[in-house]
């Protein structure tokens, strides 16, 4: 429980963060999620730029969006993290086979991260691991 798990994502161009949603399982409830996205630095920091703050899971096998306050988003490193406050929760998952492919993909995880940190203190991976299908929703800086 209250475990992050972080994806590393980069971003080739500007843009700007409108929503973050993730998947639903087949049975939702009663656990909460907060999925936000953190900004990667050069020291490791990682800050968190947006979340949705703690949320209740809704309607199972659909994807849950939820809107956050516009964020303008630079070309660069940054991770997508998502939480949740019990062990068994109704996420869609992709699951690890082996712990060396988390590893050498950059994924991170924080023990006791829910709700989400201002700033997050991850380490590797080393065990297997479900990663959550989730995102965030984008639009174009002209």
């Amino acid at each position: 429980a209250n475990r992050a798990i972080y994806t590393p994502v980069r971003l080739v161009s500007p843009a700007i963060l409108t929503q973050l949603w993730w998947l639903n399982g087949t049975v939702v409830g009663p656990p909460n999620v907060d999925c936000g996205l953190y900004a990667a630095s050069e020291s490791g920091a990682m800050t968190r730029i947006v979340s949705t703050g703690t949320t209740v899971q809704c309607t199972s096998t659909t994807i849950q969006s939820v809107d956050v306050t516009d964020v303008a988003l630079a070309p660069g490193l940054y991770y997508l993290a998502l939480a949740l406050s019990v062990n068994n929760s109704g996420i869609f998952r992709l699951a690890s086979a082996v712990a060396f492919q988390s590893r050498v993909a950059g994924f991170l995880k924080e023990e006791s991260a829910f709700p989400l940190p201002a700033v997050a203190t991850p380490v590797t991976i080393t065990d297997l691991f479900a990663l959550p299908f989730c995102g965030f929703t984008t639009r174009v800086v002209i």
